[in-house]
């Protein structure tokens, strides 16, 4: 260093109006908003509606229910009771039964890979007609 400079001290500066252990804490992160009515309340809702008893939003006040959540239900752009995203090329069996032939293969030393199963699943859902021959399972 040289001569006739100091060093100068570098200090964290808190805030004058809040107290040290405010300014220095870490604040929780908020929860992400998720749905908070329940089905039956959202049958009531479109029931509501589709009687003509009440208007979209009165029925979405009433029942708690967001109006867009509520318009898309009534619109068919949503189908109510269904889940989102494409149908599942296997059964509940189906995907049991090629759990159980993995292990099985995995136990003889034949390890199947993540393409392997996804080829399997590809013939059986083309074989099934579920799936069209040149459209790809692999994700």
């Amino acid at each position: 260093m040289p001569q006739g400079k100091k060093r100068r001290r570098l200090t964290h500066r808190r805030s004058k109006s809040a107290p040290p252990s405010i300014s220095t804490a870490v604040k929780p992160r908020q929860s992400t908003k998720r749905k908070k009515w329940t089905k039956k309340g959202m049958k009531k809702a479109i029931e509501a509606v589709e009687t003509g008893e009440s208007g979209v939003n009165r029925a979405a006040l009433d029942h708690g229910i967001p109006k867009s959540t509520l318009k898309d239900r009534i619109s068919g752009r949503v189908l109510h009771g269904r889940k989102p995203g494409p149908k599942p090329y296997l059964t509940p069996v189906e995907e049991k039964e090629l759990a159980e032939f993995v292990k099985s293969c995995a136990g003889l030393g034949y390890c199947k890979t993540r393409k392997d199963v996804l080829n399997i699943v590809e013939s059986v859902a083309i074989e099934k007609g579920v799936l069209v021959r040149n459209k790809s399972v692999m994700v």
